[in-house]
């Protein structure tokens, strides 16, 4: 058995092909450009977190220093026994 097809329904069967083949392209380049905008996205996270990092060594350091001091001051009322 054979198929015949006339030329109008070639054209029209290239013409279905053809927007097939064109959303198929259209959604890979869209799955494409979200995974791209997802790594842009994680870099722009990961580059707040390091900034936010060495932010708190600046701040640890200071911050280490004066609990340090105030331990030093009270240690000898914490070593006291309390009744």
């Amino acid at each position: 058995m054979e198929a015949c097809f006339s030329g109008p329904a070639l054209t029209l069967l290239a013409a279905i092909g053809a927007v097939l083949q064109g959303a198929i392209v259209t959604l890979f380049w869209l799955y494409v450009r979200a995974q791209n905008a997802q790594i842009v996205d994680a870099k722009a996270r990961e580059a707040e977190w390091r900034r936010v990092a060495l932010r708190g060594t600046e701040i640890i350091p200071d911050l280490a220093r004066e609990v340090r001091t105030q331990v030093r001051e009270q240690w000898p009322e914490l070593r006291e026994p309390r009744v």
